[in-house]
């Protein structure tokens, strides 16, 4: 028997409350009691009301094309759910609530609202729920001006479930002013197969309690705003399957983000993904999809300013229309691993700021590229580890392929490439650091390698080249070490092979057997005092010397070492310290002195082979200014147009060869 809804409130007294003024509006619905204080509206009232509905029941059942619409007050519908607390509204069905302050379903204590093919639409709030715990299910629409759904209650948990149904449309919650999912003090749970969208962000949250948000595959969470987010929360987990998008496309300060390969997470206008340190501060992102920021110049794809891990697997893309990576944690560790792309289409492919420590691991299968560098340790006192398996390169003719500084470690196995100018590097290390280039790697640029101080050890068949007229292989400021076992190459014109400047202190340049240094010009140029050049391989220079030096503690070339030049093998300059030379193995110049020493003091002992230009008297094997010791052993050979040459009488000279 159907009963006028003035009629139901007298029969349930308390448990069926309407706001008063209501006797007029109410009898236009119906209601059926199906018992057990559960109503089902069946009849779609002629609406609108004028003044909101307000009722404490266990379920409340909107039959197809049932409806209610409110224009007045704070909420269409005020709900009080008690025992299975069911709110469910079918096809056709609806709940309007036209004003713009409230919401449109106000409901407290928790329990399960589904909207099946129906719709909640609010002037200001479609949907708030304070309850210690809620469902919200959607299979249509769900929309407010302000915010879509409202979840409140200090440490409460609520569940939002926004599906696809198969042959309709999807579910949407939107907002066209606000945010579509908020959460207020609370935290809960997100599912979405349709579209959630809105014009500040789709998904948000204010407090550190957990928010897990899954967005399946199709599904689409989104800000259509200026300065929105797709996902703005605290702390939670995002497993995105679908596509997140907005100016900022999602922000967390803490927790894990796993974007599959289905997934994409892009800004529009400011930066894909924003990691910015939150309470607990440990955060895992992991992508085998898109993350991206377009269009803005400025902008980046993941900035990471917490500690934790990113992983960017085989099949994932960081991409910024700047930078592609930037991590800029203050304090903590932060390790990234790349696989796949990381790429800065007009700054760093990955930029490094603040003073945590970072340790980076580009595999095999990775690209680490930006236009100015491939990576950068931009700025702060970090101390950073850089193991490289796989690429990484910048693409201006003037960009770096790596920068380092601060006591900072480079492990290469795989490819470094810089810009191709003479303003270009392959590989920059500041203030002091570690570069390690291992068996079958290369560093390639118009300048290979330059260290303001620091070890480089280039293994056995590793390469480091510079490619452009005027440049080096490698150069070394103060207190650096030297040791190589591959190839330095310099061979455009007038190119260095190693520049070793400034500084006193005790320091080292190692040539092994396996090793090569060649150049255009000069293969080694030592500008100021050093400690020790020992060559057992092979110092090559086509044009110029071989070494060049103002001044060396001790210079050795073994008896496997042999320097071949086209000015003099070895050239000690006036104005530096006197240097110390034994030679066991060969040094050879085709058109000049084989060794040149210009500097009182020094000694060179000669216990092999000593060949300068022939056939010129004006040059000889050994050729001296000042005072200056030569000891020529047993069996030793000293050959040229003169074997000795000294401008002056202060030359010393003991032969027995």
């Amino acid at each position: 028997m159907k009963t006028s809804v003035k009629a139901r409130a007298v029969a349930m007294g308390a448990m069926f409350l309407f706001h008063a003024m209501l006797s007029q509006q109410a009898v236009r619905a119906a209601f059926v009691d199906d018992g057990d204080n559960r109503y089902r509206i069946t009849t779609d009232a002629p609406n609108p009301f004028t003044d909101p509905v307000s009722v404490t029941v266990n379920s409340l059942h909107f039959a197809a094309g049932a409806g209610l619409e409110v224009v007045g007050g704070t909420h269409a519908l005020q709900m009080t759910t008690t025992g299975d607390r069911n709110i469910s509204i079918v096809e056709g069905s609806y709940i309007t609530h036209t004003s713009a302050n409230g919401a449109a379903v106000d409901w407290s204590n928790g329990g399960t609202i589904t909207n099946y093919l129906g719709s909640i639409t609010g002037g200001d709030i479609a949907i708030r729920l304070n309850a210690s715990e809620g469902y919200l299910r959607n299979y249509a629409s769900i929309s407010g001006t302000n915010v879509g759904i409202e979840l409140q209650g200090t440490g409460s948990l609520s569940y939002v479930y926004n599906y696809h149904v198969m042959d309709q449309a999807p579910g949407s919650i939107t907002s066209s002013q606000g945010s579509a999912i908020t959460f207020d003090n609370c935290g809960g749970w997100v599912e979405n197969e349709g579209l959630i969208e809105a014009e500040i962000d789709g998904v948000s949250s204010s407090s550190n309690v957990q928010l897990d948000v899954i967005n399946f595959t199709g599904g689409i969470i989104r800000s259509t705003g200026a300065n929105g987010a797709g996902i703005s929360i605290l702390h939670g987990t995002i497993s995105n399957y679908g596509l997140i998008q907005g100016a900022r496309g999602l922000i967390m300060l803490s927790g894990n983000c796993g974007n599959t390969a289905t997934g994409e997470i892009i800004g529009t206008a400011d930066v894909g993904m924003l990691v910015s340190a939150g309470n607990p501060s440990d955060t895992y992102v992991t992508n085998l999809g898109l993350i991206q920021a377009i269009n803005q110049a400025d902008a980046v794809g993941l900035e990471f300013a917490a500690e934790g891990e990113i992983t960017n697997a085989s099949t994932g893309t960081i991409r910024g229309a700047n930078i592609g990576v930037l991590i800029s944690n203050g304090t903590g560790t932060v390790e990234l691993t790349n696989a796949g792309d990381i790429l800065g289409d007009t700054g760093d492919g990955i930029r490094l700021t603040g003073n945590g420590s970072k340790t980076l691991t580009n595999q095999a299968t990775g690209l680490i590229q930006g236009a100015e560098f491939g990576l950068n340790h931009h700025d702060g006192n970090s101390n950073v580890t850089l193991t490289n398996h796989g690429e990484i390169a910048s693409t201006d003719v003037d960009g770096n392929g790596v920068r380092l500084r601060n006591f900072s470690e480079l492990r290469n196995y795989g490819e470094i490439a810089g810009g191709s100018s003479v303003a270009g590097y392959g590989a920059v290390i500041l203030n002091n650091g570690i570069l390690r280039n291992y068996n079958g790697s290369s560093i390639v640029a118009g300048n290979g390698v330059m260290m303001s101080q620091g070890t480089l050890d280039n293994k056995s068949g590793a390469l480091i080249e510079s490619q452009v007229v005027n440049g080096f292989g490698v150069s070394m400021g103060s207190n650096g070490i030297v040791v190589n076992a591959g190839q330095i190459l310099a061979e455009q014109d007038d190119g260095v092979g190693l520049l070793h400047s400034g500084g006193s202190s005790p320091t080292m340049i190692d040539n092994a057997q396996t090793g090569l240094i060649r150049a255009h010009s000069t293969a080694i140029d030592v500008t100021s005092d050093i400690g020790t050049i020992s060559n057992s391989g092979d110092i090559i220079s086509t044009h110029g010397v071989g070494i060049m030096t103002f001044g060396v503690v001790n210079l050795i070339n073994d008896a496997y070492g042999e320097i071949h030049s086209y000015a003099q093998g070895i050239l000690v300059q006036n104005g530096g310290a006197a240097a110390y030379m034994q030679n066991a193995g060969l040094i050879e110049s085709t058109h000049s002195n084989g060794v040149d020493i210009r500097q009182s003091g020094s000694t060179f002992i000669n216990g092999s082979s000593v060949i300068g230009a022939l056939n010129d008297s004006d040059l000889a094997a050994v050729r001296t200014i000042g005072a200056v010791y030569v000891y020529n052993t047993n069996g030793s050979t000293l050959n040229g147009g003169n074997g000795v040459y000294s401008s002056g009488d202060q030359l010393t000279l003991v032969n027995e060869g």
